[in-house]
């Protein structure tokens, strides 16, 4: 039986969503200075240099590739790839690297770029993977947050490590713009909830519990 897809976001809805991320992100990394230009500025709180987007895969990739382009400022790229989804329906506990950066991030300033952030163990385990490089500073974006479940600690961790939120979500499998259900819809521009009648609460992305 094929999916049942219901559209979420639209493009031009996640658009106004990125930029609207992308003038935080100037303003936070480059104060004073947003809406002129950037050449020849000086990071403030990223301590003069610029910084070091990682873009989790695969899931971010995409919103990573337009984050990057709207906030129109100096960065340096990477990537890690971790799992916690593959091909299952469910997250598992424990979230294994399998691709880390290559770019040196001692005394940098690092931005992690998530695609969705659900129970937090996925960035958990990221944080604690860069933490361990010795950059000078963290901060985690991502497109999408689950809101918290009352009661869950795992939730409530994840809540207070996430620093630039496009949009907060309830429950429902999380589809398009780069986030997949067993490796499908990927290559969808808008993001779509998968309705299959079946009892699935979290996204099903390799790279999202």
């Amino acid at each position: 039986m094929d999916d049942k897809l219901k559209t979420f976001l639209t493009s031009v809805e996640i658009s106004r969503i990125v930029a609207q991320l992308a003038k935080q992100l100037r303003s936070f990394y480059y104060p004073g200075r947003e809406g002129g230009s950037l050449e020849g500025a000086g990071l403030g709180q990223g301590k003069g240099r610029s910084p070091v987007v990682i873009s989790i895969l695969n899931g971010a990739f995409v919103f990573t590739a337009d984050l990057i382009r709207a906030m129109a400022m100096p960065v340096e790229l990477d990537f890690m790839r971790v799992a916690s989804y593959g091909m299952r329906n469910t997250p598992a506990e424990k979230v294994s690297i399998l691709m880390d950066i290559t770019v040196d991030i001692k005394d940098r300033e690092v931005l992690i770029v998530e695609d969705i952030v659900d129970r937090g163990l996925t960035l958990k385990a990221v944080r604690e993977h860069i933490k361990a490089k010795g950059p000078a500073g963290i901060k985690v974006c991502t497109l999408l947050m689950r809101s918290p479940v009352a009661g869950n600690s795992t939730y409530a961790e994840g809540e207070t490590s996430v620093d630039f939120v496009g949009l907060r979500i309830k429950d429902g499998f999380v589809v398009g713009y780069g986030m997949d259900y067993k490796e499908r819809y990927r290559e969808l521009s808008d993001l779509h909830i998968l309705c299959n009648g079946s009892p699935i609460e979290l996204k099903g992305d390799d790279d999202g519990a």
